[in-house]
């Protein structure tokens, strides 16, 4: 793990002297600075998915993120900023303030030490509209209009066709970042009403470019039509077939996966013993794969979650 601390420490040194150079330089200068941050940081990012000391994370992504908004004050029409700041904010919620809500709705109320649920979702919801919001962002400055077509739920096939590969990262991050937002909020109609925006924008990920993220649009697809009643447009044998196309491409090593499975497919088929299985393979193969160690430790949190609520999922 010193090698990961060391890659942290080397992208942090370099943040100050970016930042010095920064501002002690002129305008043309300052572009070529924010570029190189932007460049470190999304860089870093590989550092800190390799890292599972999940404290030092929860307190590192506040910082990179409010440096980043600083310097987009600046220089508002960074595309690459405005999907690093939609990355960051979508993995942070996910990480800790949505994690967290898991654990702490399924635990004993007797048990709960921090923020509860209520406080939690609030949390997440706030950040994952926040990434949304920079990642279509992104999108409007390549494409003039997009954002308008998508704030009215417009996106028909002429919309999303023009949508290229190098428009993966801001349309998976929206995706991502709204499609999070919807689940948070399914007793409300408004944002029910942005759920098939979610869709197409990962739908148009995989058709561009689906190992993207380790696979990341099957596996929001797999939730998706995995948590939902046929009435709702949910389907479990698309909901395996995503999952089966995730690990296809991510192998054994990412475990968000069979979380995703075990949690929505297993559980919808009644499958107790296999839920139970299938996460304590979750909660025991965490440190296998080291580029992989936060996602992993987040999928191992949350499945140490389930197996103790099992009750609670086959009463």
């Amino acid at each position: 793990m010193s090698s990961i601390r060391k890659q942290l420490k080397g992208v942090v040194t370099g943040f100050l002297f970016v930042i010095l150079v920064y501002a002690i330089s002129g305008c043309s200068a300052k572009h070529v600075a924010v570029d190189q941050i932007a460049s470190m940081v999304d860089t870093g990012m590989a550092a800190f998915e390799a890292d599972d000391d999940m404290e030092m994370l929860k307190t590192a992504f506040p910082g990179n993120i409010k440096l980043l908004e600083a310097l987009l004050v600046n220089q508002p029409d960074n595309y690459n900023m405005h999907v690093l700041l939609a990355r960051l904010y979508g993995s942070y919620a996910f990480a800790f303030p949505e994690t967290e809500m898991e654990v702490a709705s399924l635990a004993d109320d007797d048990e709960e030490t921090g923020p509860g649920p209520t406080i939690l979702r609030v949390m997440a919801d706030r950040y994952y509209q926040k990434g949304a919001a920079y990642a279509l962002r992104a999108l409007e400055l390549k494409h003039p209009g997009i954002s308008q077509r998508f704030r009215d739920k417009d996106l028909s096939s002429e919309s999303i066709m023009e949508l290229k590969v190098g428009d993966v990262p801001a349309l998976f991050w929206y995706g991502f970042n709204l499609g999070a937002h919807v689940n948070l909020n399914k007793n409300s109609v408004r944002a029910l009403a942005q759920a098939h925006l979610a869709v197409k924008a990962m739908q148009r990920v995989i058709e561009l470019d689906q190992r993207y993220y380790h696979g990341g649009a099957h596996l929001f697809l797999m939730v998706w039509y995995g948590s939902r009643s046929p009435m709702m447009g949910g389907s479990q044998d698309k909901a395996k077939k995503h999952y089966q196309a995730a690990q296809a491409i991510a192998g054994n090593e990412l475990f968000l996966g069979d979380l995703y499975y075990a949690r929505f497919c297993l559980y919808q088929a009644g499958e107790r013993k296999a839920f139970l299985e299938t996460l304590k393979k979750v909660v025991a193969s965490q440190d296998k794969v080291p580029e992989l160690l936060m996602l992993n430790t987040v999928a191992a949190a949350r499945a140490a979650a389930y197996i103790e609520a099992v009750d609670e999922f086959f009463d």
